[in-house]
C-alpha cells in the first residue's frame, strides 16, 4: 500500500523534475489539487512547485544541486538548516528524505530518528 501511495505521488507530481514541475499551469496545480493520490493542500502543492524553482536557481551558480549542497556544508544538520530557509514546507524529516531521494549521504535512519525525539 506505501509503495502503491508513492509511485502515485510520483506520478502527481512529474517524477519530482524541477524543470517539469516549474512548467506547471494554474489548471495543473487545479487538476493536482483535486487527485486523491496526494494531500490536496494547494499551498503545499504550490510551494513544492516553487521548491522545484528554488531548486533550479540554486544550481546555477556552482552547476549542479549537488555542488550548491558540496558549497554549502558537510555536516547533515548544516545541510539540513540550510534547506530550512531556502525551502517553505519543509522541516527536518521532509529534508531527510530529500537527501537520501537524491542520494546524499545521510545518518543511519534510526539513530537520526532517536536523536529527534
Amino acid at each position: 500500500m506505501v509503495e502503491t501511495k508513492w509511485i502515485g505521488t510520483q506520478e502527481v507530481f512529474r517524477r519530482f523534475d524541477p524543470g517539469v514541475l516549474t512548467s506547471l499551469s494554474p489548471d495543473d496545480v487545479d487538476h493536482m489539487a483535486a487527485d486523491t493520490r496526494i494531500i490536496r493542500n494547494r499551498c503545499k502543492i504550490e510551494a513544492i512547485i516553487g521548491n522545484a524553482q528554488r531548486m533550479l536557481d540554486l544550481e546555477k551558480e556552482p552547476g549542479s544541486f549537488h555542488g550548491y549542497l558540496r558549497s554549502k556544508c558537510d555536516e547533515f544538520a548544516g545541510l539540513v538548516k540550510d534547506m530550512r530557509k531556502n525551502f517553505k514546507f519543509l522541516g527536518d524529516m521532509g529534508a531527510y528524505y530529500f537527501f537520501y531521494v537524491e542520494g546524499e549521504q545521510v545518518p543511519d535512519h534510526e539513530e537520526w530518528m532517536h536523536s529527534r525525539a
